[in-house]
């Protein structure tokens, strides 16, 4: 069966995520609280209103956006600078310049000056006094500038006059004869042309005083600066952002770190490579389990039934097809061995053929649990000679599942893994086998070896791996331990196996 490609990273983190998410709160938690521990600094904020559309309209007799953009510019500029903020803070009776921005506001005519100081008094003082100053300079230099250009066209105005007054006086000196004639009208024509340039010289002295009027107030408060309510947090979404993600990876590495000091398989793949095996089938998880050994057989239609099917279908055909006996083992508790156990059965049984399901793990008995069964009497009754396999076979309560029986583990015995390793068991796996397909539900593996006494007498072993990513050592020790005992045909089945939505890995993860 073809699987996606696996990343086991990915299958560590998604296992770990409690990790990563406690790392990165842990460190956004650090990072607000050293920023809690810096002094705090208030921003007080002034807004000024430049007209440059009227005064732009008024100079070029036309909207200037460039104008307006270089004039904006201009004063952001003055106020950025070295001397200004000295300045400001001089009319204050400070040494030190005020710690100022300015912005400018996009699409339109506002600038706002900031000022931060420890102090929210401070601070507004200071905006408050940047604002009026810088008002009060662009204004005296918008004022000075007029004043200068008005004087260089009453000085043009005073020449043309003057020009005038003395073509006139000539013209008038002149006989009135034939040879004068010419030279009247050069006079007349160089008093027209002064007279124009006079009219020429008046209609921009108009212009400029009226851009004068204008530009008298060049900049001027609209909105004075208040004092701030609360501290300015000190790029806080930045360092936070920053935090959260040095945190995420420090969780990321530190899971890394301890995966690496103790190996954990999480994909297929990996469970493959550590066993040096094919998986016989993964079992996927189905919403709802519980996840304990006591789940019932999971319903007709589900994803894990048709996992079983496919699972029966492997054990019945090619190599196995004339396999009569099975060992389910598994490293530790708490890897659905029984479950495993209980719904293979069922899937055997319901391909009509006769399967006993037995209980082979004496000092946990789990089966009869699965099945809602009496445990009063089972294998530990046969194996220590108390009753004999027909007497007990006729005594047990049956499935609610055709060609189905179920051998209980019965009451527990005082030394379960002699039993298991006596040849009462091999000859009561023989005599089984020769009536039904036998399923046997055997001790973990870790800590005690009651399953190795059995698998030297079965047909094959299907080795579950499942619940919390196991350790590797563990599986590979498991592995180890089967074969040791002789075991010949070992599958592995993943138990509880999850699709990773990013990658489309699988994983197994623990059950609550």
């Amino acid at each position: 069966m073809s699987r996606p490609p696996e990343n086991s990273f990915a299958a560590l983190i998604a296992h770990r995520w409690w990790l990563v998410v406690v790392s990165a709160a842990a460190a956004a938690g650090i990072a607000v609280l050293v920023l809690s521990q810096l002094p705090r600094s208030y921003q007080a904020t002034s807004t000024l209103q430049a007209p440059t559309a009227s005064a732009s309209a008024t100079l070029t007799s036309g909207f200037d956006p460039t104008y307006a953009d270089r004039l904006m510019n201009t004063y952001k500029t003055l106020a950025l600078g070295r001397d200004f903020r000295l300045a400001v803070a001089k009319s204050l009776g400070r040494s030190q310049p005020v710690d100022l921005s300015a912005t400018i506001a996009p699409n339109s005519e506002l600038m706002t000056l900031s000022v931060r100081n420890r102090s929210g008094a401070v601070a507004q003082q200071e905006a408050n006094a940047a604002g009026v100053q810088l008002a009060a300079q662009v204004n005296a230099l918008a004022s000075s500038n007029n004043h200068v250009s008005l004087a260089n066209l009453d000085s043009q105005l005073n020449l043309i006059t003057t020009l005038i007054a003395g073509d006139r006086s000539r013209l008038a000196a002149l006989p009135n004869t034939a040879a004068s004639a010419s030279a009247k009208t050069v006079l007349n024509q160089a008093i027209g042309n002064d007279q124009l340039d006079y009219q020429a010289l008046v209609q921009q002295k108009a212009q400029l005083q009226l851009a004068a009027a204008i530009r008298s107030n060049a900049l001027s408060v609209v909105d004075s600066a208040q004092r701030p309510p609360s501290p300015v947090s000190e790029h806080l979404p930045l360092v936070l952002i920053a935090a959260l993600l040095l945190g995420a990876l420090g969780g990321a590495a530190v899971a890394a770190w301890s995966e690496r000091r103790a190996p954990r398989l999480y994909t297929i793949r990996e469970i493959e490579t550590a066993t040096d095996s094919s998986m016989a089938i993964a079992i996927p998880r189905v919403d709802g389990e519980n996840g304990s050994e006591h789940t019932t057989v999971f319903n007709s239609g589900s994803s894990a039934q048709e996992a079983f099917g496919m699972l029966r279908a492997r054990l019945l055909a090619g190599a196995y097809e004339h396999a009569r006996t099975l060992v389910v083992a598994s490293a530790r508790e708490g890897e659905g061995k029984s479950t495993i156990a209980a719904n293979l059965a069922a899937a055997l049984a319901r391909s009509d053929r006769p399967v006993l399901l037995v209980d082979a793990d004496m000092r946990r008995p789990t089966v009869h649990r699965v099945f809602e069964l009496s445990n009063e009497v089972g294998l530990s009754d046969i194996l220590q000679g108390e009753a004999d396999l027909d007497e007990v076979l006729n005594r047990l309560e049956q499935p609610d599942v055709p060609n189905l029986t179920v051998l209980p583990a019965g009451p527990e015995p005082t030394r379960p893994a002699e039993l298991l390793a006596s040849p009462r068991m091999r000859d009561l796996v023989q005599r089984l086998a020769e009536m039904y397909y036998v399923i046997l539900d055997t001790p973990a593996l870790i800590p005690v070896s009651d399953a190795t006494a059995v698998v030297r007498h079965v047909d094959q072993v299907l080795l579950v791996v499942g619940g919390a990513p196991v350790r590797e050592s563990e599986v590979q020790h498991a592995w180890g331990m089967l074969k040791g005992a002789g075991a010949e045909h070992i599958s592995v089945v993943v138990n509880r196996y999850q699709a990773l939505a990013a990658t489309g890995s699988y994983y197994y993860r623990a059950e609550s």
